[in-house]
């Protein structure tokens, strides 16, 4: 199956509640078998990761200071590792290196299975390696440096870990991207509910028939949009040819 990028449900978050609550709900809605659902901290959860596993999928979860213990001792065992290179032989790097217009980027992956050692451990369903990215950044002469960690169940290469957390992230950049900025969202004025959730699903419908569109590949959203607005076909087009049966 291609990599769409499409957004596919959604589950609205109660206002005494929160991510933790709606993600059971929301994986109820779609069939995850032998995908790979990758969440950010919040999520990250072991009832969570034992639903995912129950329904025969597999997770990558980023692990921050809300588990603080289960964080310090991640982080504590990357930098001992790192920083002794006669331990590094216990864990698989895969690294890449960017440039292109005054931007340098360099991208570290770490994946280590050999974790008998850490504690709790047994209570993440299948958990099976620790990761870790590590990302140098440099603008203009300016260097930011931002390290994060994870949990998973799978059996990685460093390549493949590098694909699952860069196309989580990708969802940030492009998804919640597009729609605040191309279909300001975040300036809507509409509060009441319902309308809330109705305005939220046309959009989602229009951006996903937008990146289903398999005509002019190589615009830009924003120009594809552009080319819809200007030309009634080019909308007819988009709703009645393109079919996701298709792919």
């Amino acid at each position: 199956m291609k990599d769409l990028g499409i957004s596919i449900a959604g589950v609205k978050v109660d206002d005494k509640s929160n991510e933790i609550t709606a993600i059971p709900k929301l994986l109820d809605l779609i069939n995850i078998d032998n995908c790979i659902i990758t969440i950010d901290a919040m999520g990250c959860q072991k009832e969570i990761a034992k639903k995912i596993i129950e329904k025969n999928g597999h997770y990558c979860f980023t692990v921050k200071e809300n588990k603080k213990n289960f964080y310090s001792d991640i982080s504590q065992y990357f930098n001992y590792i790192l920083n002794n290179v006669s331990e590094q032989k216990n864990i698989i790097s895969y690294i890449t290196t960017d440039k292109n217009h005054g931007r340098i980027e360099r991208r570290e992956h770490y994946i280590a299975y050999n974790i008998d050692w850490l504690y709790g451990k047994e209570n993440w369903e299948n958990l099976s390696m620790i990761g870790m990215t590590r990302n140098y950044r440099e603008i203009n002469g300016e260097v930011s440096i931002q390290e994060k960690y994870y949990i998973s169940d799978l059996n990685l290469t460093g390549e493949e870990f590098a694909k699952i957390v860069r196309g989580h992230w990708s969802i940030e950049n492009n998804l919640h991207w597009v729609l605040d900025v191309h279909f300001r969202e975040d300036w809507s004025l509409c509060k009441e509910e319902h309308s809330l959730k109705n305005l939220s699903t046309i959009r989602k419908i229009c951006y996903n028939l937008t990146k289903l569109d398999p005509f002019n590949t190589k615009l830009s959203f924003n120009k594809k949009l552009t080319l819809y607005n200007h030309d009634l076909n080019n909308i007819k087009r988009l709703i009645f040819n393109v079919s996701p049966s298709e792919y």
